[in-house]
């Protein structure tokens, strides 16, 4: 669907941002006549370290830097914008990588959302990852309440 087609609301989107292992694989790739599998960080570059996370459509060898990973949400926020896609939140998980990044983007507790060339985008939280981790809290912290031990 092109975005010139798109009414209005269609515009709006989403930037959920998430890492995942993949398996370690080289493969030499005649068509683009290159070996496919190292690390792939788009306009960042590539290193000839192995890869074996797929973030967005970038592959690192290991935890992505926050530094590195904050750079590529705004690079991606402003694609998106270029295309005419309103970017009104981005969305991850409570890691450690991605709560730096999203500080080094300048999200904090008391202004959870930035302005991107005039574009105000919020920070939330993945949903089903909060629940786990209130779920894991409980199940291993020496809580009281009302003199009870939870």
């Amino acid at each position: 669907m092109k975005v010139s087609s798109m009414t209005y609301e269609e515009t709006f989107f989403t930037l959920i941002f998430d890492e995942i292992k993949i398996k370690r694989f080289l493969e030499y790739s005649k068509v683009l006549d290159i070996v496919e599998g190292f690390e792939d960080l788009g306009t960042f570059g590539r290193t000839s370290t192995i890869a074996s996370s797929n973030v967005s459509y970038f592959l690192s060898s290991t935890s992505m830097k926050a530094t590195t990973l904050s750079e590529i949400i705004l690079e991606q926020i402003n694609q998106l914008i270029n295309c005419k896609l309103q970017v009104k939140a981005i969305i991850c998980d409570q890691g450690p990588n991605n709560r730096s990044a999203l500080t080094k983007l300048g999200f904090t507790k008391d202004k959870p959302w930035i302005d991107v060339n005039g574009n105000k985008i919020f920070s939330v939280y993945d949903v089903p990852h909060l629940i786990k981790n209130i779920r894991n809290n409980f199940l291993t912290s020496d809580l009281i309440f009302k003199n009870n031990r939870i």
